[in-house]
């Protein structure tokens, strides 16, 4: 059964239950309390809400709590669910506002969805309709707090509950979810590196194996040929049972997704080209790029990262010091580090944290 409100916030919290129940808290607290910034949330997974309030000279834990619940009720009564966007669409035409960067946006957007701007917002004031406009974003973070700027404005706004991925997870697996801490079954996502697009298999394909194949590799026969001929830009196939990978990506994701189909993703021909790479010499490489590149991209931290095991393509790291339980870190891990260990290693299938147990692929 359906939770029909969200849960009270209270001053015992940590922000791990307040990320949980109210997904766009971090650009509220940024907004209305002057914490952390419009990316970073600047408080630890278990840290509770009362403490961080106290830090930042928020002494009022009541009245913090009360907003919060206000502000809260409001995204929860606006929300729609991915169903009833699908569905309001099919009924009538309705206004998409995309509150990501303009470069997320160029990379796969919505059908008819504009950019949010204020371009935009002073374009659908103009229009004096009462046509439904629904703010959308990547994760469900962004787009509740855009959606009440535009009923400030006097638009009839509400916003996506979980953003694009629950549209891709529970809509359309073929709209590409970008930088997914988890990649789902049957979903594309592009990767932390921003050049390698890749999808889940519902289940392992029997009689594959794990294949690299460059460019030289695809030219050499048919099935490679066929591929760089609807997406010139591809530089390398990357294979498993568990997934199909191109790196080499035209502008608008979607393209790539259109233009590929089952011939590509279920051949068992990748297996008699390419290279079948060596899990020994990968798990050095990675260990290489976390010696190099892991204490300046986690120097703000105060963090350390090493390998704790490389098994099946699998990379599972141990975070130690600031890095430990921080949500922050983790959003590092995914984006920056994520990017250096899968430029190194094409073949890696995946990376999670021991201490959690959570994908940040």
């Amino acid at each position: 059964m359906p939770v029909k409100s969200p849960p009270c916030i209270t001053a015992d919290w940590t922000l791990e239950q307040l990320k949980t129940h109210y997904p766009g808290v971090e650009l509220t607290l940024f907004a209305h309390f002057g914490i952390g910034s419009r990316e970073r949330s600047g408080f630890s997974g278990s840290e509770r809400l009362e403490d961080l309030l106290r830090r930042h000279l928020v002494f009022d834990a009541a009245l913090a709590c009360s907003r919060l619940n206000q502000l809260a009720r409001e995204d929860w009564d606006n929300a729609l669910s991915p169903r009833q966007l699908a569905e309001a669409k099919s009924r009538s035409p309705i206004e998409i506002v995309d509150a990501r960067s303009l470069e997320d946006y160029e990379r796969g957007h919505l059908s008819g969805a504009r950019l949010l701007s204020a371009e935009t917002v002073e374009l659908l004031k103009g229009q004096k309709s009462s046509s439904l406009v629904v703010c959308v974003c990547g994760d469900g973070s962004q787009s509740p707090s855009a959606s009440r700027v535009l009923r400030k404005q006097g638009l009839r706004a509400r916003h996506l509950r979980g953003g694009l991925v629950a549209w891709s997870r529970e809509i359309d697996g073929g709209f590409p979810v970008l930088y997914p801490l988890t990649e789902s079954a049957g979903q594309w996502s592009l990767l932390a590196d921003g050049d390698t697009l890749r999808y889940r298999r519902p289940r392992a394909l029997d009689g594959t194996e794990f294949r690299i194949l460059h460019r030289r590799h695809l030219e050499s026969f048919e099935l490679g040929r066929s591929l760089l001929r609807v997406l010139p830009q591809v530089r390398m196939v990357i294979n498993s049972p568990r997934s199909f990978a191109i790196r080499g990506l035209p502008k608008n994701l979607l393209t790539a997704v259109e233009a590929l189909c089952s011939a590509h993703i279920d051949s068992l021909e990748w297996n008699d080209w390419g290279e079948s790479g060596d899990e020994v010499a990968e798990k050095r490489e990675l260990e290489r790029v976390l010696a190099v590149e892991a204490p300046e991209i986690l120097s703000s931290h105060k963090g350390t990262v090493h390998v704790h095991s490389y098994n099946d393509r699998t990379l599972t790291l141990e975070l130690g010091g600031g890095c430990a339980g921080c949500a922050s870190a983790q959003i590092t891990t995914q984006r920056e580090l994520a990017a250096a260990l899968y430029r190194a290693v094409p073949l890696l299938d995946r990376i999670q944290n021991l201490d959690e147990s959570s994908s940040l692929s």
